[in-house]
């Protein structure tokens, strides 16, 4: 399941103010164009026509007549007939033709004015006409939803950031299309700071709207404003939609402000998707801020430490709850408060206090609904039922039994892998935790409705447990692969992901000789880049594995991380595609590490490093292609003196071409190998006395 903060508001308000616009532009008949006589017919009626030339006669001199000078017409005055308007509510006051209609939205926090009654009514595309839409919002979002580098107090800069995104993102204004014709510009409206836009909006019908965009600002209130006309009678209402502008007066919306409230509104701001700590002490209640759009359905998890009862809250900006029986407190653990509907867009505060004025910690999780895996106790120290290295199990989850928990010795260093697989409808979430309860994963394993796959190092030397339990609660069976610890680690040279390589990526072969190894791969892109894990056997997409083959493995918009059994033995290969859900980009540059066993052959490429362990016979293989000519360095250090190295260099048929046995146990052993061909070889990694024993790798061309 993706994790992602899409609360982008900015792309919401632009659509909001300039599809409004549009609603009232309809498409008008076109103006005929006047039809010119060409040359031709002039010829012809010259010719059946003809004319007499004039006879020159004398004429007198024209006797200069005086002219008079016209009387000056006066202006019309724009603001005739306007009448006043004012909302405590919305904290604006303006004029406006009394002939036009409005609309005051003060439980959305908008408001709308239109040249007739049938555009804000009816909405249809073949209505003429002019309109306006405010939207009015806390000063406190500017600042937030900019960013650190934002000057939210900058109405030129707050601008350069709305009109960066409406005119990149035409999907986020619904197919509407901006062109900006004037560049943001600083104003003054009523000795407000303001700023100006003057922009083109096209919609996917050819409709287009000529508009000005205004952002209002006062230290208690902002207004979003867009004023426009079809373009063919922008220039008949401009002077009017300017005169309205020229009357707006801000001021502090009446409930949008926190002074009656008893407690401090003004927590630290959190996304959609956000899972924080927080504290409550003897200073009072913890306070945390979002902004909610109105119909946004949220869920709330606060998971309190100890014996901390927790109460939870959610207000609006006047300190209203917006919970359905008011403050929650269903339980001396877990506080699920589930499935809460946003009433209007605008500033929201988490409140978490103590019941009966208790203090302790807690860690709270703001999601959408339905997105949320809802902690649960966990079984530490090695009280679940005894599992090992290699160990396949059944296991279920029902009312008497919320966790199943399974628990096992390990070594500090060992990477192992883990596979749930779940029957049936049921969901499972996969922990991973020491004997202190801490976990090893960065968050418990949900990548989706199918099979969770795990790959995890141990820290140290100790009893750690695996627990498996339902998403929300839910109850089921599963079953549970331990893998055995993947010694064979390849940690491959970074590569890039470009536009061109979208659909095939970049691919990761190896071999598989023992059906039921398992095999592993670790990626991480950088930041701008999504992607995801495609498996092959051959040519041919490997099904089976609980995810779209063709889409590939993609839980997260940074690390994939991703663990199969083989089934059957023969040539594999992982891809790396551009994700093609594209959350975060589709180019840039990626770290990956290939994790098996020793029995599992990786092709290695120039720059790899392999941190490795010889198998049972004491050794391990790679196979490197390369081209005649070429010349290629393999050096392996032995991490101490458990293992007396040997390099190999073989053809496929293991007929040695090259060795190399100089050193010593714990030594350096280095091999220099020029290819006579364009070829494909073996590089045999093995210990002289035929024993296990770690060793690190690198190959590099010379």
């Amino acid at each position: 399941m993706k994790n992602l903060n899409k609360h982008l508001i900015f792309m919401l308000v632009a659509a909001l103010l300039f599809g409004a616009v549009l609603t009232a532009c309809g498409g008008e008949e076109p103006t005929p164009t006047p039809r010119v006589r060409n040359n031709d017919e002039e010829d012809e009626e010259d010719e059946e026509d003809p004319v007499e030339e004039p006879t020159e006669e004398p004429t007198e001199e024209p006797t200069a007549v005086p002219t008079e000078e016209p009387e000056p017409t006066a202006t019309p005055d724009p603001t005739a007939g306007f009448g006043d308007f004012a909302s405590e509510v919305l904290g604006v006051s303006l004029a406006y033709p009394e002939s036009w209609a409005i609309e005051p939205g003060e439980d959305s926090g908008e408001l709308r004015l239109a040249s007739s009654e049938e555009i804000l009514s009816d909405g249809q595309d073949d209505i003429q006409g002019a309109v306006m839409n405010f939207v009015f919002l806390d000063p406190v979002m500017l600042s937030v939803l900019g960013g650190e580098d934002l000057d939210a107090t900058d109405p030129v800069a707050v601008m350069n950031v709305f009109v960066e995104l409406f005119t990149a993102n035409s999907d986020a204004t619904e197919g509407v299309v901006i062109t900006v014709t004037e560049a943001p510009t600083a104003v003054t409206i009523n000795g407000q700071d303001a700023a100006q836009v003057v922009a083109d909006a096209s919609d996917p019908e050819g409709d287009t709207a000529v508009m000005q965009l205004y952002l209002i600002m006062t230290d208690s209130n902002v207004a979003f404003v867009a004023a426009g006309a079809e373009a063919s009678e922008e220039a008949q209402y401009r002077p009017i939609l300017d005169a309205i502008v020229n009357t707006v007066t801000l001021s502090a919306p009446v409930g949008g402000t926190t002074e009656d409230v008893d407690i401090n509104l003004s927590g630290d701001m959190l996304l959609y998707g956000d899972t924080v700590d927080g504290v409550v002490d003897a200073s009072g209640p913890s306070v945390w801020s979002f902004i909610g759009l109105e119909g946004e359905v949220i869920d709330l998890i606060v998971t309190p430490e100890g014996e901390f009862d927790v109460v939870v809250d959610v207000v609006d900006d006047s300190g209203n709850s917006i919970l359905p029986n008011g403050e929650a407190d269903a339980s001396f653990g877990v506080e699920e408060v589930l499935d809460v509907t946003i009433p209007a867009t605008g500033n929201y505060t988490i409140i978490v206090r103590g019941f009966a004025d208790a203090t302790g910690n807690y860690t709270l999780s703001l999601v959408e609904a339905g997105t949320a895996v809802v902690p649960q106790p966990v079984v530490t120290g090695g009280e679940g039922e005894p599992i090992a290295y290699g160990d396949f199990v059944s296991g279920a989850v029902d009312g008497a039994t919320p966790v199943a928990s399974y628990s096992f010795a390990g070594v500090a260093d060992d990477v192992v892998g883990m596979i749930v697989t779940p029957f049936g409808e049921f969901d499972a979430v996969v922990d991973v935790v020491d004997a202190s309860g801490g976990s090893l994963l960065a968050r418990e394993r949900d990548a989706s409705f199918g099979p969770e796959n795990v790959i995890v190092a141990l820290p140290a030397d100790g009893v750690y447990t695996i627990n498996i339990y339902g998403f929300e609660g839910a109850t089921g069976s599963f079953d549970l692969q331990m893998g055995f610890p993947l010694t064979n680690v390849v940690i491959a040279a970074a590569d890039t992901l470009e536009a061109e390589d979208e659909g095939e990526g970049h691919s990761f072969p190896f071999t598989t000789l023992r059906a039921g190894d398992m095999v592993g791969i670790y990626v991480e892109p950088s930041e701008g880049l999504d992607v995801a894990i495609q498996v092959r056997q051959g040519d041919a997409l490997v099904e089976g594995l609980g995810f779209d083959p063709e889409r590939g493995f993609d839980a997260s918009i940074d690390v994939e991380e991703f663990v199969m059994l083989v089934e059957e033995t023969g040539n594999y290969s992982f891809r790396i595609l551009n994700s093609q859900d594209d959350f975060a980009g589709n180019t840039g540059d990626y770290e990956v590490v290939l994790i098996g066993t020793p029995e599992v052959i990786f092709e290695l490429a120039y720059g790899d490093v392999v941190d490795a362990r010889t198998n049972a016979e004491g050794l391990v293989d790679y196979v490197i292609s390369g081209l005649a000519g070429e010349s290629m360095v393999v050096n392996v250090a032995s991490d101490d003196d458990s293992i007396d190295t040997v390099i190999e260099i073989m053809d496929l048929d293991e007929n040695v071409l090259a060795t190399i046995d100089d050193a010593f146990s714990g030594e350096v052993e280095e091999l220099v190998y020029t290819f006579a061909s364009d070829e494909l070889v073996i590089i045999r990694v093995r210990d002289f006395f035929g024993g296990e024993g770690d060793f690190v790798m690198t190959v590099d061309m010379q």
